[in-house]
């Protein structure tokens, strides 16, 4: 990339990252130095638009922490979401499973491997 070319920059891309990025000369390597971040996160951010999830590199980026809809709090870590929802109501109801798969495991191993099996060796067959 000469002098004159300026990277494409996604619309997400906060003001300032931008300001820094312009003064990293347009080098995703220096600016993640200087922001103390993988580059895999700017180039996410500045080329594709895509957010980081972890709060901490959100800070870095000069992204605003994820808010919950419901009372405009900061959204908790997923851990301690994870365990309240456990305690509140347990897991979420399993779907559920499809017709193939409730067949494949009403047989018993010794049908499934002599399927198996022959699906190999049709498959050398056809190979062959």
């Amino acid at each position: 990339m000469n002098d004159r070319q300026t990277p494409f920059i996604h619309p997400a891309t906060p003001k300032k990252l931008i300001r820094e990025f312009r003064k990293c000369k347009y080098k995703y390597h220096d600016l993640a130095r200087a922001r103390g971040v993988n580059v895999y996160h700017i180039y996410q951010l500045i080329h594709h638009g895509k957010l980081p999830s972890n709060p901490n590199i959100r800070k870095m980026l000069f992204i605003r922490p994820r808010r919950n809809r419901e009372n405009g709090r900061p959204a908790p870590p997923a851990g301690v979401a994870r365990a309240a929802s456990l305690l509140t109501g347990g897991k979420p109801p399993v779907p559920p499973r499809p017709e193939h798969w409730r067949w494949w495991h009403s047989l018993d191993k010794a049908s499934r491997d002599r399927i198996i099996e022959r699906l190999y060796e049709h498959a050398k067959e056809l190979d062959h």
